[in-house]
């Protein structure tokens, strides 16, 4: 279950009228398929849309806003958003157009949708057409907290091994049986090619780089372990600065990696670079390269290396994911040390500005995610310090 799974469940749990479109990288033939969703949707004027099919996003915009209703709410979804802008790099001009002149005066609630959060953030900056026309809301992974009340862990340790595998993302959570001990779930999700576990990272990865195969190559070289600009070029066979510096922007634009610096007074080069996501570092290190294995059965040799190096592994996600709930902590708390700190340069801030969520009964050992607003600025994930 990642984005588009609760906004189905919202439409079901609203009784809206609603049109749900996917993109699909079709180019042209966008506005044509959004069209027939259209016409088959619950729309109470989708019949006007049936037969037609148009050769621009005005002209299918032109449909749905002759589509809605005037009486009732409506919702309108268009998923993978960044799949138009791939291919038209204005479309958020269409869309502005449309809706300051045809769906605005209507009771309709507009949603796109992208798992390209770079490129969904940019919409709504100042140059951008769509500016300061809707709210963003990022879906975040669960915390660790939240990750031990799925699987029901039984300890703190097991629930933080829990969290560094799934990487939170409900989906692998779910499959995860409830009680089962870390091993357990492991030795099950590995003996069947089409669990959770083994295909997301895999789907994720296609979608990210449908034409970057040597961004993705990087890419696995970090989760294996090479975290410095010579030992990636060097993994990679002596591949050249330049290809590798575009590579490693292209990742770290995406946030896929992060780029860590030493804790110094002077500038340095010597960044060490990680990937974000602790499933896909998993998935990197102990599933990607063995898929062969695990389709022809052998998923219990997977296992074998999983335990034998599991101590080792599992510090170098964990020192990163610590740091992140405790400084989440201290900001939590009011932490007057933080500030100072945050003051000096010690602890590095993020330009985005952020605030915490409702905390509601949160345990006082669950880490707050934090969530975009116009409030305070808060320390960034994505360079935690460490000891060079």
């Amino acid at each position: 279950m990642g984005k588009s799974a609760p906004l189905e469940e919202f439409l079901v749990r609203t009784g809206s009228s609603a049109v749900f479109f996917t993109a699909s990288r079709q180019g042209g033939a966008e506005p044509g398929l959004f069209v027939d969703e259209l016409a088959a949707s619950s729309l109470p004027g989708a019949a006007v849309a049936s037969g037609e099919r148009p050769d621009s996003w005005d002209a299918a915009l032109g449909l749905l806003a002759a589509a809605l209703p005037d009486d009732r709410p409506s919702v309108v979804v268009v998923d993978e958003f960044p799949y138009l802008l791939e291919s038209d790099g204005s479309i958020d001009a269409v869309f502005q157009k449309a809706w300051d002149r045809r769906l605005s005066s209507k009771p309709v609630l507009l949603v796109l949708v992208g798992s390209d959060l770079v490129m969904m953030e940019r919409l709504n900056d100042a140059d951008r057409a769509l500016h300061q026309r809707g709210t963003e809301m990022i879906i975040h992974a669960l915390t660790p907290y939240e990750t031990a009340e799925i699987v029901e862990s039984s300890s703190s340790a097991d629930a933080f091994d829990a969290y560094l595998i799934t990487g939170g993302l409900p989906l692998i959570c779910d499959e995860w049986p409830v009680g089962s001990s870390m091993w357990g779930h492991l030795e099950e999700a590995l003996s069947e090619p089409t669990s959770a576990l083994i295909v997301s990272a895999e789907r994720s990865l296609k979608a990210e780089f449908p034409a970057e195969a040597q961004a993705q190559d990087v890419l696995g070289q970090i989760g294996s372990g090479a975290t410095t600009f010579s030992n990636i070029a060097r993994a990679r066979g002596g591949m050249q600065s330049a290809s590798l510096s575009r590579s490693l922007d292209v990742l770290t634009s995406k946030r896929m990696v992060a780029n860590d610096l030493p804790l110094s007074t002077h500038l340095s080069k010597e960044a060490r670079y990680r990937v974000t996501d602790t499933y896909l570092q998993f998935w990197l290190r102990f599933i990607g390269p063995h898929l062969a294995e695990i389709e022809r059965g052998r998923g219990d040799r997977v296992l074998a290396r999983i335990q034998r190096d599991w101590t080792a592994w599992r510090g170098g996600p964990s020192s990163p994911s610590s740091t992140k709930a405790c400084v989440a902590c201290c900001q939590f708390r009011g932490c007057p040390r933080l500030r100072s700190l945050a003051g000096t340069g010690r602890v590095r801030t993020s330009r985005r500005s952020t605030s915490s969520r409702p905390t509601g009964n949160r345990s006082p050992s669950e880490s707050p995610s934090p969530a975009r607003s116009s409030g305070s600025t808060t320390p960034s994930w994505s360079n935690p310090i460490w000891a060079g």
